[in-house]
This record gives C-alpha cells, structure tokens and sequence, in this order.
C-alpha cells in the first residue's frame, strides 16, 4: 500500500478528463474545479517519474505536481478499490455538537 499520494495539476479540463480516462481504477481524489487528480504513490522519485512518463509521455498534460501523505480516504481505496462515501447523518449530527444545538 502506498504512504503518499501524488496530486497532478492539469492545464486544462481536456487534459483533466484525459488524466482521468488514463488513470482510471487508480484515483484517490480528485478535484475538478481545481483540474487537480490525486494517485497513489510511494513518494519515490523513480515512482513519481514512471508515473508522468505513462500519463504524459510529451510534457502537455500535467502542469505540476505535489506528493502528500496518504489522508484516511486514499488508505481506504487502497484496501477496498473504492472510494470511501461521507454519511451525511453523521456530518449533520457533528455540525450540531459543534453548534451546541
């Protein structure tokens, strides 16, 4: 499993949609108003450059990067090879705790 997720930043939405086709089953996170895609990673220089070499052999697609550590979310992909669902319920029961209603 990895310990890190690597976040590419797309110059545009065709190449977010052409990341997102190209990366499929292997996305963590993913942020379209910010054209960001997050993936897995080991953090390894040699992970990171075998990856973009994959995704974007030319240099067109992705206009930066940023490896993070793993957040609860991308563990849970990695373990399930799905994405975890928020319950709304319990973020409303939160919110009000935190209100004090």
């Amino acid at each position: 499993m990895a310990g890190q997720r690597l976040d590419l930043v797309f110059g545009g939405d065709a190449g977010y949609d052409e990341g997102l086709r190209l990366l499929a089953g292997r996305v963590s996170a993913e942020d379209r108003t910010r054209l960001t895609i997050g993936v897995p990673t080991d953090g390894s220089a040699a992970q990171v450059r075998s990856l973009l070499d994959e995704l974007d052999p030319q240099a067109r697609l992705v206009s930066s990067f940023s490896v993070h550590t793993a957040t609860l979310d991308d563990v849970f992909l990695a373990l399930t090879g799905r994405p975890a669902q928020r319950d709304q319920n319990e973020n409303s029961s939160e919110n009000k705790e935190i209100a004090g209603v």
